[in-house]
């Protein structure tokens, strides 16, 4: 079974196999291993980021006191003038 990387180890993974790639020194053969180990690892950070989503909602009081869920995004829009 393959080990559980980070998000951090994942996402330096991911910039090695690209400076890898864009050196031009493997063979083919190699960029394509290298390219499909790529997006797997693409896809683990992706499911990373969309469980750090759902895990960072903020609980805000609407205007009645009742307790509602805010997405980080809505916040993101507002401190860039949206």
């Amino acid at each position: 079974m393959p080990e559980k990387l980070s998000f951090e180890e994942t996402i330096q993974k991911i910039e090695a196999a690209a400076a890898a790639l864009e050196s031009g020194k493997l063979s083919l053969d190699e960029s394509l291993k290298v390219y499909e180990e790529s997006v797997g690892l693409i896809r683990s950070a992706e499911k990373y980021l969309e469980n750090a989503r759902q895990r960072v909602r903020i609980l805000e009081k609407d205007q009645d006191g009742e307790e509602t869920m805010k997405d980080t995004a809505d916040y993101s829009a507002e401190f860039q003038g949206a």
